[in-house]
């Protein structure tokens, strides 16, 4: 993208854009061409990010590196070119690790091998299996490469960057938007999955921002202090930003979850921040 244009990340079925079936991809693409009726027409595998395929993709000895779904930066420069031309896996963006019961074990090689890995579909997480994560991120000895949302998380908590889930996740309001394969527009995964929409893939990005969940999720932040919600009063909304409380999305287990996540992350850093010999590095590397 050319310097000063606004851009939109934008999530959508890789096989729009001539990926294997059942990958996604994640394409940077100018508000301008969004903007219009036609967008899907300047679709380009060549602008891919990230390329994000199941674990069973057989393309490549890249994937058989790692037994999880790899997120790999896209080199490709011409529509569907062999996607064995991407990046060899020492250089791959990062390894998405989703839930389930060999998450915590794809941590743990992706920590092995130093490849970089992101927890993605937080919400499908369970509380033990997130605070597993956590505590990795937290302890390994050897672990030299960043977890995230941990890692960003933990940066903006030793006085770092600021970060909060929604950037963690990339699923921020007029920066990100996701497309479900059945050509429905939202801002992530787990809204579509709670059956939340801004509209088609077939609208203008102009009648997307005149959705009621656009316009719900804009104001999602000041309406919690307005409200005098428990979020007002939370010590983790600087890390969390309200982004288990969405309405139609609201998830008070992984809230309560969170909190105590966020409590002991907190508490590593403050450590590590302490003068004196002997405090833990809070980001794990």
């Amino acid at each position: 993208m050319s310097a000063g244009r606004a851009t939109v990340a934008v999530d959508l079925p890789g096989e729009w854009v001539g990926l294997p079936a059942c990958s996604r991809a994640v394409l940077e693409m100018a508000e301008a061409e969004l903007a219009t009726s036609d967008w899907r027409a300047s679709l380009d595998v060549s602008r891919a990010v990230r390329v994000s395929v199941p674990e069973d993709a057989t393309w490549g000895p890249a994937l058989r590196a790692y037994s999880g779904a790899l997120s790999i930066r896209a080199v490709t420069e011409t529509r569907g070119a062999p996607l064995t031309t991407v990046l060899p896996w020492w250089e791959c963006a990062s390894a998405e690790i989703p839930p389930g019961r060999m998450a915590l074990r794809r941590l743990r090689e992706c920590g092995e091998a130093g490849i970089p890995a992101r927890l993605v579909d937080l919400d499908l997480w369970s509380g033990a299996d997130l605070a597993g994560a956590l505590d990795f991120y937290l302890t390994c000895p050897t672990l030299e490469t960043p977890i995230e949302p941990w890692h960003s998380l933990a940066v903006a908590v030793s006085g770092g960057s600021p970060c909060d889930l929604w950037h963690a996740e990339a699923a921020v309001v007029g920066s990100s938007v996701y497309i479900a394969a059945q050509g429905l527009a939202t801002l992530s995964a787990r809204l579509a999955r709670h059956g939340q929409w801004f509209g088609g893939w077939d609208e203008t990005w102009e009648r997307w921002r005149c959705s009621a969940l656009w316009r719900e999720l804009e104001g999602h932040r000041r309406a919690l202090f307005l409200m005098r919600t428990d979020c007002a009063f939370c010590p983790a909304f600087p890390w969390c930003g309200g982004f288990w409380t969405v309405p139609g999305a609201d998830d008070r287990m992984h809230c309560e979850a969170w909190r105590g996540l966020v409590a002991r992350l907190v508490a590593v850093a403050y450590e590590a921040m302490a003068p004196g010999p002997g405090g833990a590095d809070p980001v794990g590397t």
